[in-house]
């Protein structure tokens, strides 16, 4: 395994140019447009927290308090990664994430809040039935006179309770790791099951510099066994390269993801390929750009 966690780029044209150069001569799955879901209190219904594509005002405004630009801005980055793919007469398409846990609660009034309150699920089955690509998606790939069924990644996860053929819930991916892969996992090397009485377990992973780090619990950290779920459906596809685009407060543990599947790899009979993954950050992703330099790209890449 190799991995660089020093790349900072100052302009997207060289994080592209950095990317397509590593990805060359590989089938490529690019993670861009990962967006939350919000309630729209007004047709009672979930929405992506997309600010470009909200129509009520006050719903743009919470959409760009806990999502900011990276919902579109990603998209499009995605899609000019994957026009300079074609030109090299490689393969790519992009896969879309549905932030769709109950995070946002914390950002709506107590009415809505109780209102919603055990009723998430209902609202998530309804929107994962009647959902559409984004329009402001669509406009963006029609413009570079792409086929959507030929630019977005499908859904492998077909037997989710919600599912959709575009759009990979977060939930479904957390619920498949908890049933499939963390057992799996539990059995490999730098792993590590721990069985609390009368609790769900915790998965933890031993990193290479010794440090445990857990990979199911419910939260921010539970990015990364949801990671390593999406990365086994892309990876156990035809293709070599995953580019990963995510949110700041995403970003470590999407890379103790990668890190973890990479050494579950190393030490199972799954199928070794050679592969590139890269982890990037810095798409001004509401707030929590602000701490950071928000001019900068910081991107991690892994080879096996």
């Amino acid at each position: 395994m190799y991995f660089n966690t020093n790349e900072i780029f100052d302009s997207e044209a060289e994080f592209i140019k950095y990317v397509v150069n590593q990805t060359k001569g590989s089938d490529s799955v690019i993670l861009g447009g990962h967006y939350i879901l919000l309630y729209n209190d007004i047709d009672d219904c979930l929405e992506p927290a997309i600010w470009e594509e909200n129509k009520a005002d006050h719903l743009k405004e919470l959409s760009k308090i806990v999502a900011g630009d990276f919902p579109l801005s990603t998209f499009k980055l995605a899609l000019k990664i994957r026009k300079q793919i074609k030109q090299l007469k490689d393969d790519s398409s992009i896969a879309l994430l549905v932030n769709d846990h109950f995070f946002q609660s914390n950002s709506l009034t107590l009415k809505t809040s109780n209102k919603l309150n055990g009723n998430w699920d209902k609202y998530k089955l309804m929107y994962f039935k009647n959902a559409k690509l984004p329009e402001v998606y669509n406009n963006i790939v029609e413009q570079y006179h792409f086929e959507i069924n030929s630019t977005i990644f499908p859904n492998t996860l077909i037997h989710s309770k919600y599912y959709h053929s575009l759009l990979f819930s977060e939930t479904s991916l957390r619920k498949r790791f908890e049933k499939r892969l963390k057992k799996d996992l539990s059995n490999s090397k730098n792993f590590y099951l721990n069985n609390s009485y009368n609790q769900k377990s915790k998965l933890f992973y031993k990193g290479e510099e010794g440090n445990l780090t857990c990979l199911s619990e419910n939260g921010s950290c539970g990015c990364s066994g949801e990671v390593m779920q999406f990365i086994m459906e892309v990876y156990s596809k035809n293709n070599n390269s995953l580019i990963l685009m995510v949110p700041q407060d995403c970003y470590e543990s999407v890379c103790v993801g990668v890190e973890a599947f990479i050494s579950y790899l190393q030490s199972s009979k799954v199928l070794l390929k050679k592969y590139t993954f890269t982890v990037s950050t810095g798409f001004n992703d509401s707030i929590v750009d602000k701490i950071w330099d928000n001019n900068k790209i910081q991107l991690r890449l892994y080879k096996i």
